[in-house]
């Protein structure tokens, strides 16, 4: 093996190895959470399997999700167009409970702009999520997802008294 690529080899375990260091992380389909624009996003896509990704910490990160998080609406669009569940994606494995909460944007409009478009498509409140076993009705209605758009939730669930 070449010095220069053992060298690397060993500073990169070393680097590694580091208490407190990050680890380099790449844009990939089972790490959807590392992609950082667009262009990675849709680059490790699945659009034959629109709602392939991963279940992490209390949110599943499939395409719809990792889109809404960078405001690659083009993609989301495409990924509704191609199949993708407009239920499906993001805190407890719920879309419509994450889209009416200020993270990632802090920017009604941005939230504003993906209702409008999920609308467009089959949305239910009260469809379950196979990862929290509820629904974005239920989570929201438990205090369980607080909502940060409360006219935003209103549009989704006309009948919420929220």
């Amino acid at each position: 093996m070449n010095r220069k690529i053992r060298l690397w080899i060993a500073g990169l375990l070393v680097a590694c190895a580091t208490p407190g260091m990050a680890f380099a992380q790449i844009c990939q389909l089972g790490d959807l959470q590392s992609c950082r624009s667009c262009r990675d996003l849709e680059s490790v896509l699945d659009f034959m399997h629109p709602d392939r990704g991963e279940y992490y910490r209390g949110a599943y990160w499939n395409g719809l999700y990792a889109a809404f998080r960078l405001n690659c609406q083009d993609i989301g669009n495409h990924l509704l167009k191609v199949g993708a569940n407009p239920n499906l994606g993001g805190t407890s494995g719920s879309f419509l409970a994450s889209v009416v909460n200020a993270w990632p944007h802090n920017n009604g409009k941005i939230n504003k702009d993906w209702v409008e478009m999920i609308k467009n498509y089959s949305i239910d409140p009260n469809w379950i999520s196979p990862f929290s076993g509820e629904s974005a009705a239920k989570l929201i209605s438990s205090g369980e997802v607080e909502i940060d758009y409360p006219q935003l939730w209103k549009e989704l669930h006309p009948l919420s008294p929220k």
